[in-house]
């Protein structure tokens, strides 16, 4: 990304309270990005439908009143992902929890946040536009505008949305007073300000900065944060590439010794891997050298917690793994956060399973793994 977080919060902050049309605003941030990082492509952003949000207000109130919370709502959370709707984008959902700290120092709140809606996603017509125009052909902008312009446009639509809404009981539910936050969980986010009965609210300058001093990450301590990272930068990125990229972003900013955690879990993990099961999936895939085998070991940590539970108990599930994701050939992810542990730790791995393979033929292998015996062979 272009422009620091430090730079960044207090100009899309300050466009917040700024009478006008959303476009004049995100060109003003544009203004600033452009000054930080000159190319001609940024004239391509300053032409998008931002003040089209009639879609968008239909979806706020749409999803509240056919899908109302159960919980007692405290704080409503206006994440920014990538989704897939058709094309590879970037959107925005919405999320509500029973809790709400506008001091707190890493957003848990809304990581953790209770309500979320089968159709959480806004299908922002003028996100997909920011996501094509940097992504769409080599050479453009990519994250150096995706990201900070996707942020900036969040944040302003929600709080013209927020200002204009007609029944705030729609999203208050029992609640006299709901806080609202945007960005992403890990990474860019602001306190918006208070929804009540009487109307949106903003968050004022200064208990903003306050809160922007102690917006900090969950720090890296063990498997449980180590997981939570992984799974928070799926969510906001569309690719392996994209994800990778993030990863070592994220990891080049914390603490050495957070790194160095995580680091130690990932090196844990390609332990945990390296079982002739895994190894028998990898095979089949293409992956046989000692190279690739690590590369789809990694990869198979990178798919999150909750796949990589499922993979490493049933190898035979990756016969059935999303088929609309990357074909198979491209499981396998070359980076590695070991560097944060030293320039051996790679070389130190288990490079194969100890032992001898149980899988001597063909005939074995299609019966322990037929789903993806089956699929490699259409």
């Amino acid at each position: 990304m272009s422009l620091d977080r430090s730079v960044l919060l207090p100009l899309v902050a300050s466009q917040l309270g700024t009478k006008g049309k959303i476009a004049a605003k995100m060109g003003a941030v544009i203004d600033e990005l452009e000054k930080d990082h000159p190319h001609a492509d940024w004239a391509k952003f300053r032409k998008l439908p931002y003040d089209r949000i009639a879609p968008m207000k239909k979806w706020l109130t749409h999803r509240f009143t056919e899908e109302p919370p159960t919980i007692p709502v405290k704080g409503l959370w206006f994440g920014l992902c990538h989704t897939k709707h058709g094309s590879k984008s970037a959107d925005l959902y919405l999320s509500a929890s029973s809790r709400f700290g506008g001091h707190d120092p890493a957003f848990r709140w809304a990581r953790d946040a209770e309500y979320h809606p089968d159709d959480c996603y806004a299908r922002s017509d003028a996100l997909w536009k920011i996501y094509q125009a940097a992504h769409r052909k080599k050479g453009r902008l990519k994250e150096t505008a995706e990201r900070p312009l996707c942020f900036a446009y969040a944040c302003l639509v929600m709080v013209k949305l927020l200002a204009e809404l007609a029944e705030p009981r729609l999203l208050l539910g029992s609640s006299d007073s709901v806080g609202v936050a945007a960005g992403y969980t890990i990474g860019e986010a602001l306190l918006l300000g208070r929804l009540s009965q009487e109307g949106f609210e903003l968050t004022s300058d200064e208990a903003r900065k306050l809160a922007e001093s102690t917006l900090e990450p969950e720090p890296i301590t063990g498997r449980d944060s180590f997981w939570n990272l992984i799974a928070e930068l799926i969510e906001e990125t569309g690719t392996l590439e994209d994800f990778e990229k993030r990863l070592e972003d994220e990891l080049s900013r914390r603490p050495p010794e957070e790194a160095q955690a995580f680091a130690r879990e990932s090196r844990a993990r390609l332990e945990e891997t390296c079982n002739w099961d895994l190894y028998a999936a990898a095979t089949n895939i293409g992956c046989v050298s000692e190279d690739a085998f690590l590369s789809f070991r990694r990869w198979t940590i990178y798919q999150g917690p909750r796949q990589y539970a499922r993979i490493v108990r049933d190898p035979d599930y990756l016969g059935e793994y999303d088929p609309t994701a990357e074909p198979l050939e491209h499981w396998y992810s070359d980076y590695s956060p070991l560097h944060y542990l030293g320039s051996d730790e790679e070389r130190s791995l288990s490079p194969f399973p100890k032992g001898e393979s149980p899988y001597g033929s063909d005939q074995e292998l299609a019966a322990r793994f037929p789903k993806l015996w089956k699929r490699l062979r259409q």
